[in-house]
């Protein structure tokens, strides 16, 4: 059950960044996929601020129900599987730490 929540964890932070994104760039008025595709510094370190903070919301609220259920029913399976989507931030800052090592990398590589 661990490895749907998982599963169910990583689809719904996608469909949460992607809406998050397309609130953003209507509400400044731009388009957010330049900004993604070539970031400066500070857009880098503000972008892994909002993921943080992001993801500590994320693991109390799933990380609440995950213990609510555990410690009150006797639901064990629902308990694995919302104990899977509360550690989906971890798979995604991974994630997010190795594009930018590769990212920054790349850029490093196409200097002279």
């Amino acid at each position: 059950m661990s490895f749907l929540g998982v599963v169910v964890g990583l689809a719904l932070w996608s469909r949460i960044a992607r809406v998050a994104m397309e609130v953003y760039g209507s509400l400044k008025g731009v388009d957010v996929t330049p900004i993604l595709r070539a970031p400066n510094e500070k857009q880098i370190s503000k972008l892994f601020r909002l993921l943080f903070v992001t993801s500590l919301a994320w693991m109390l609220l799933f990380g609440g129900i995950f213990a609510y259920i555990a410690l009150s029913t006797s639901a064990a399976g629902w308990a694995w599987f919302f104990g899977g989507i509360t550690v989906t931030p971890a798979f995604v800052l991974g994630a997010s730490v190795y594009s930018l090592r590769r990212y920054r990398r790349n850029i490093q590589r196409a200097q002279p």
